[in-house]
């Protein structure tokens, strides 16, 4: 499976049900203002995120680290087609590090990364095959291949 770039660069996600229990909290208490609403409590990379949902899911997976300029010239869109990943440098510069603090300080929570990953894989087992074969975000699976045939045969 084709790991995006760095593995040690930051990675932030957050699990829905926590958000909107946020919302909900913010809502009941009157709340106002604006929220980097992005777990976890603490700094996980990359590595730690794809390897603790490995840990979950499969222990078949295997990754293969592919740098973020190999990506660029092979049209592997960040944050669309590598969902939770962006690049470092440019106009990504300072994604997967907001400060969350003024979010936790409100209240907001996050639920352990394995459960995360549980729901998620048992709620894509619920999709009809149709949309499994489609999915409107990640890497299609035909490109990943590609991408990591070039990769393994480059110089």
């Amino acid at each position: 499976m084709l790991a995006p770039g760095d593995p040690d660069r930051a990675a932030q996600y957050i699990d829905v049900r926590d958000l909107a229990e946020f919302n909900i909290r913010l809502i009941e208490e009157r709340a106002a203002g604006t929220y980097s609403a992005v777990g976890p409590l603490a700094p996980l990379s990359m590595a730690e995120m794809l390897y603790g949902i490995r840990a979950v899911v499969s222990s078949r997976v295997s990754f293969t680290w592919v740098g973020q300029d190999f990506l660029a010239e092979n049209e592997v869109a960040p944050w669309s087609e590598m969902t939770a990943w962006t690049p470092s440098g440019g106009e990504y510069d300072g994604f997967s590090s907001f400060d969350n603090s003024k979010a936790v300080a409100a209240g907001l929570t996050f639920r352990p990364l394995a459960e995360t990953a549980r729901a998620t894989l048992d709620w894509w087992k619920t999709l009809p095959e149709e949309r499994k074969n489609n999915p409107k975000a990640g890497l299609a699976r035909e490109k990943e291949k590609k991408v990591l045939e070039k990769w393994h045969k480059r110089g």
